[in-house]
């Protein structure tokens, strides 16, 4: 990148992370979890790709992963409050570890943060990824918004006036 010019290399860093930001490569993905992933999207009236982009960057995908700091399991990382939350919700036992349970956890999750933000889906992925109070404008919360966003997210100053297009 030596040889380029700043506003050359801004663009190449810019298409780079662009590229980055798309849905993950569907390779290996069971045909059946993109479907899922998709629905999930439509349901939620999220961009399409959120779902697959958060579930990469939670779990990458691993149906038995677990967080031993939160005990978030499952595709979704869905922690046992929420769990207990999303099973009352449904009328049924979830297990986290159970694709389709961890999915159906993960739209109840996004659903009850939408609810409670009035539509606004940067505040409902902020708390569906754990950032509270001053940590919601920390770097760690937009490197989390700008991956399962991707290039659909767009952030001012301050994610209280960001947007997702």
């Amino acid at each position: 990148m030596a040889d380029l010019t700043l506003d050359q290399q801004k663009a190449t860093a810019l298409a780079s992370a662009r590229a980055r930001s798309r849905a993950p490569s569907q390779g290996g993905i069971p045909d059946a979890w993109r479907q899922r992933f998709e629905q999930s999207d439509r349901r939620l009236g999220l961009p399409p790709g959120t779902t697959a982009r958060q579930i990469q960057a939670e779990s990458s995908f691993n149906p038995s992963s677990v967080n031993p700091r939160t005990n978030a399991r499952g595709l979704a990382q869905i922690t046992p409050g929420a769990q207990r939350d999303a099973e009352k919700a449904a009328g049924r036992d979830l297990n986290p570890l159970v694709p389709n349970d961890s999915l159906d956890a993960h739209d109840f999750v996004w659903q009850r943060g939408l609810n409670a933000h009035s539509g606004n889906r940067v505040q409902a992925a902020l708390d569906y990824g754990g950032f509270r109070g001053a940590n919601r404008n920390s770097p760690a919360s937009r490197n989390y918004l700008s991956k399962i966003f991707g290039e659909h997210w767009i952030m001012y100053d301050h994610p209280d006036s960001a947007v997702v297009k």
